[in-house]
């Protein structure tokens, strides 16, 4: 994981709309990081494409 994950939200406090977005936001980058390394795996060991 390259970014920290965004700080817990602490349980006497209403989760935000910017808690919402900053947690977004990590979620999209992990997804982006996975995807390259299932794009890497399947370029190097060979498989389908036809998903896209």
């Amino acid at each position: 994981m390259t970014n920290p994950s965004p700080a817990p939200v602490a349980p006497d406090r209403e989760i935000t709309e910017a808690d919402v977005l900053a947690l977004l936001r990590t979620i999209n980058e992990e997804l982006r990081e996975f995807h390259a390394t299932l794009r890497t795996c399947t370029d190097r060991f060979g498989g389908s494409d036809d998903h896209e």
